[in-house]
């Protein structure tokens, strides 16, 4: 149940970031963010991943803004938690 608090808190907070226009968040300051979750997120286990996947996924299903559903469903695969293969 952590795992699943902490991942929504934290990609809730990226995607309102990212869904954001450059004149509330600062657009260097977005690349640096996401920049340092990405490398944070690259020390995960490969089974850490997928949970992680499997959270976000959840949350996409449940999301009722296309905007953010969108976004989440992205997030994988723009946060390097899925092989570009996959």
């Amino acid at each position: 149940m952590t795992d699943q608090v902490i991942v929504k808190a934290l990609v809730n907070l990226i995607i309102s970031i990212d869904l954001s226009d450059e004149e509330t968040v600062d657009s260097d300051f977005a690349s640096s963010a996401f920049e340092d979750v990405m490398a944070t997120l690259d020390e995960l286990s490969d089974g850490e991943r997928e949970n992680v996947v499997r959270i976000v996924q959840s949350l996409a299903d449940g999301e009722s803004s296309t905007q953010r559903r969108q976004a989440l469903l992205e997030f994988p695969d723009n946060f390097g938690l899925v092989d570009e293969e996959e």
